[in-house]
């Protein structure tokens, strides 16, 4: 005999797939951008390809990073002020943190990059405040 809470799980299945694309196509991106990685990046060379894959990567990198601030804000809400409130900044100071990573592990090292990454963080937390 399955209990009601199982009945309403196994209901509600298909709606949280159909809530979580984001993260679906975000997996999907990885994994294409993964195998993919040598035929995809191949010739560079041409403006529209290049606009193309970044266009691709930014909006994934984007709808990922709203469906986390969105998971945030929502625990916020529930669980009050203080605690919202430290929850909302350490996901937004982990993102940046994940992104100036990803930056600097990847290419030539490169010393003003961690710099100019921070500091664009800067200016943008200070400019929407």
């Amino acid at each position: 005999m399955v209990s009601s809470v199982g009945r309403q799980l196994h209901a509600s299945a298909p709606g949280i797939l159909r809530s979580k694309i984001a993260l679906w196509v975000g997996a999907l991106t990885t994994v294409v951008f993964t195998i993919f990685a040598e035929a995809l990046f191949s010739d560079i060379s041409n403006s529209l390809w290049s606009g193309l894959l970044f266009i691709w990567q930014f909006l994934v990198m984007l709808w990922l990073a709203l469906g986390v601030v969105g998971h945030a804000d929502s625990l916020a809400v529930l669980l009050g002020d203080p605690y919202g409130t430290l929850i909302l900044t350490v996901s937004v100071i982990s993102i940046e943190v994940i992104m100036i990573s990803a930056i600097m592990l990847t290419g030539e090292n490169n010393a003003t990059l961690a710099r100019a990454g921070r500091t664009s963080g800067v200016c943008l937390r200070s400019t929407t405040a």
